[in-house]
């Protein structure tokens, strides 16, 4: 191992500086702006809005319980942002956030992009793209900042608050904080590159009703019948199809093995609609995405840890910074048939879908690393355990848990509270200003700790051991 030592420049300090543009990024830079903070944001690409932006997983989840909206704030702001400039499919209505059940929203990226660019703006954000994390400057027990790889070289930005929403926990996991990796379960959830297909004729025939005969045919090299196809254009259609097993997207060389396939699956199934589905005769590949969608690498151990047990008991708590219902997004997490079938049955079974009218809370603890004083971390990694985070790893609940640490960190630098002890009480009360939709009637001053083991356990969602043994 090389020592190397050297002077970098080092940028003004920030009140909060946020690593990630996705949307536990954008929504926490936003909502510590607002609040009159001083905000820089870093991002690796060169946009804001995350998978949903750049690697086209572009139908927002629900946000709605399926009688009254469940999601508020700077998500829900973006979304009617969105609507009101036609960035939405012609069908998308203002009831679909606010009182459909489980109904996905369809956007379109670069409305979202044109979006997010206008409310950094008005927030004040400083963003900093094609920017990503090279090291993290520790002392006493705080992140004094980061060091960052940016157009310009390598800067030191120092910063009072720091808030990780990098989606893989890179800056926790440098700054020691205790992780579960994917990487070190039997199997880890599979990602997707997803990829656009033009020349699509009206009333085109749907791919799934035509998948037995491709495989049959040996078309297909796995049993991989996962297609979620999501308009966005008339003859154009973006395809979220097929999974990526065993890559490491923390890992250089298993990211670059994990794009190349990929990339080659894009293809296998725009081959698929070209020869097999009716209407897609003189369909095309268009473009795959600039990055892979990823759904797990890192989630931190924190403070609290939201488990499968609260999610189908429904549960609620006095700190929760958001309520969210969507159901238990379970992907096969190895490409066999036997994993498959079970998953599809999951799925048929509606496992994990909570009635309408349900949801459950996201504790504040869940966005705080055990004993931090100012680093907090929101997003698709935040503590929750495996099945809890196929519900909360989506668009709206990461928003939720973004909104509510950039909320957190002007708290912390304006009362010197630090992170694992900060007044929830105050924290509610402020996000309930913003737009937060929080309907808990008793608040706390401390936040929920521990995890949902080991509590009543009186289950509304369907459950199922199965579930537990696919994922285990």
């Amino acid at each position: 191992m090389y020592q190397l030592s050297r002077s970098i420049p080092a940028l003004p300090p920030v009140d909060v500086l946020v690593c990630g543009g996705g949307p536990a990024g954008y929504a926490a830079a936003i909502a510590a702006g607002r609040l009159g903070a001083r905000v820089r944001l870093i991002d690796a690409n060169t946009c804001l809005g995350g998978a949903a932006t750049t690697a086209w997983v572009n139908a927002i989840d629900c946000m709605s319980d399926g009688e009254r909206p469940s999601v508020g704030g700077v998500q829900r702001e973006m979304v009617e942002r969105i609507h009101a400039a036609g960035g939405m499919a012609p069908w998308v209505k203002p009831e679909h956030w606010t009182s459909a059940y489980l109904m996905p929203i369809r956007s379109t990226p670069e409305a979202q992009k044109r979006v997010l660019d206008a409310m950094a703006t008005e927030a004040g954000v400083e963003v900093h793209y094609l920017a990503r994390l090279a090291g993290v400057e520790l002392a006493s027990g705080r992140v004094e900042g980061l060091v960052v790889s940016g157009v310009d070289g390598l800067v030191y930005m120092p910063a009072r608050t720091v808030i990780d929403a990098s989606g893989d926990a890179a800056v926790a996991h440098a700054a020691g904080v205790p992780c579960r990796e994917a990487k070190d379960a039997p199997s880890s959830l599979p990602a997707t590159m997803c990829f656009i297909i033009s020349g699509i004729a009206p009333g085109a025939a749907k791919p799934k009703d035509h998948l037995d005969r491709a495989f049959a045919a040996g078309h297909f090299r796995r049993p991989d019948r996962h297609i979620y196809a999501q308009p966005i254009a008339e003859g154009t259609i973006s395809f979220n199809a097929g999974h990526v097993y065993g890559m490491d997207p923390t890992n250089p060389a298993s990211l670059a093995e994990g794009l190349r396939e990929g990339r080659l699956q894009a293809h296998e199934w725009a081959t698929f609609l070209h020869g097999y589905v009716p209407g897609y005769e003189h369909s095309h590949l268009v473009a795959t995405a600039p990055m892979i969608g990823v759904r797990e690498t890192r989630r931190i151990i924190g403070e609290y840890e939201l488990t499968w047990e609260d999610l189908v008991c429904a549960r609620h708590h006095p700190d929760q910074i958001g309520v969210y219902n969507k159901e238990a997004d379970i992907h096969p997490p190895r490409p066999d048939p036997e994993t498959e079938a079970l998953t599809h049955r999951l799925r048929e079974r509606k496992v994990g879908w909570l009635p309408k009218g349900r949801t459950y809370g996201l504790p504040y603890g869940i966005t705080v690393p055990r004993g931090s004083v100012n680093l907090w971390v929101a997003g698709r990694c935040a503590s929750v355990d495996r099945l809890a985070h196929s519900s909360c790893r989506v668009q709206p609940a990461c928003a939720m848990m973004g909104q509510a640490a950039g909320t957190a960190a002007v708290q912390a630098l304006r009362t010197g509270q630090p992170a694992h002890d900060l007044d929830t009480e105050q924290l509610v009360t402020t996000l309930r200003a913003a737009g937060a939709i929080l309907p808990q009637s008793a608040l706390s001053r401390t936040m929920t700790r521990g995890d949902g083991h080991g509590k009543p356990f009186a289950p509304v969602a369907t459950w199922d051991d199965e579930a537990l043994r696919l994922l285990a």
